[in-house]
């Protein structure tokens, strides 16, 4: 090839790199689609909630008996802060914030820097890593042992509660090993064995007979009626409440996930030996997967109004240990600007 001609291709390729570099290559402010909100930023009254003195919630000498696990699936601090704006004023926080100990912990999945809810709860369950997708199985696939299945196993009574359908990924991670979350069938069968006194979630639409037959044969009370979900008050023995999803993640018919979880506790709690308690909010991830902002912020509420009922409990016996936390973050949350008394700008 003439020099000639080498200049004329060096001088094309140079011109398909320019014309490449200015169709891709971002310029400016990032190409970010924003959404005005209905929310307008505030200011909270500090003053407003009575500090609940929780730095000293037990003695010296003591450990604590029971352990109120909360997880707000999906939830990242971006979430949190909007829903802080949205509920009670920039300078006010959530019940979830005025904790006094505030703590990292990793959920990725084993091989990849992302996870699922089944490996992360995985992670918050058993303290070990796993495959995207598992729940209760490491890597390879062997079960793992979980926190709920320890506290069985010392006579602790243990719970969950979920306002997503009870098979969904993190409840079953902390009483099933499948190696895939998709297998609902065997996650119901280890959640039958696993000694587990209550079992609350939705259920997608009616139940097939052979889940209440299971059930029935289990040892398990049914409560399937929303309007009956205030008779887990009175009933005792193994019990589960299948409601319409709709009726656990919304207070239709007043037993929302604060309701449930205040029933939830008390109920368990008359165990001498102590108890575990799981509770689930999924709306934050299945808002944050749609882009569904009031239903993000509404679940962050309906988790942190179920704290604070916890709270107000776990004061007073001196000898329950509360923690919040998340699986994972979704949707890529951001708040683009947040100037008081002009409406929230948000992108995801």
């Amino acid at each position: 090839m003439t020099p000639s001609r080498r200049h004329v291709l060096v001088l094309l390729i140079l011109a398909t790199l320019a014309a490449a570099a200015a169709l891709w290559w971002p310029r400016g402010e990032p190409k970010v689609k924003l959404e005005t909100t209905d929310i307008t930023v505030r200011l909270g009254d500090r003053d407003t909630d009575a500090p609940l003195d929780l730095t000293q919630n037990f003695p010296a000498d003591a450990r604590p008996k029971n352990l109120v696990l909360f997880v707000g699936d999906g939830m990242g601090f971006q979430q949190i802060l909007a829903a802080r704006i949205a509920f009670r004023g920039l300078d006010r926080p959530l019940t979830i914030e005025r904790l006094p100990i505030t703590g990292w912990s990793t959920t990725y999945a084993v091989g990849s820097m992302l996870t699922d809810s089944a490996a992360g709860a995985t992670a918050l369950a058993t303290g070990h890593k796993s495959t995207s997708g598992s729940v209760g199985v490491d890597a390879e696939g062997q079960p793992l042992t979980t926190i709920a299945e320890r506290a069985v196993g010392v006579g602790k009574a243990v719970g969950v509660l979920t306002d997503s359908y009870l098979w969904d990924a993190t409840p079953a991670a902390f009483l099933a090993h499948r190696p895939t979350r998709r297998d609902r069938k065997g996650i119901h069968e280890d959640m039958m064995a696993s000694g587990a006194e209550l079992l609350i979630g939705g259920r997608p639409g009616e139940l097939p007979p052979e889940i209440t037959d299971s059930l029935f044969a289990s040892g398990y009370r049914l409560i399937h009626q929303t309007e009956d979900a205030g008779a887990l008050r009175t009933v005792s023995g193994p019990t589960a409440v299948l409601l319409d999803e709709d009726s656990v993640a919304e207070a239709r018919g007043g037993f929302g996930l604060p309701e449930l979880t205040e029933m939830a506790f008390d109920r368990l709690a008359a165990d001498e030996d102590g108890f575990f308690l799981m509770v689930e909010t999924e709306e934050t991830d299945s808002g944050s997967h749609n882009h569904d902002l009031p239903r993000t912020l509404a679940g962050i509420d309906a988790l942190d109004r179920s704290v604070a009922t916890v709270l107000r409990r776990a004061v007073e016996r001196r000898d329950t240990l509360v923690v919040v936390t998340a699986d994972h973050e979704t949707g890529g949350f951001v708040l683009h600007s947040g100037d008081v008394g002009e409406p929230l700008k948000i992108a995801w």
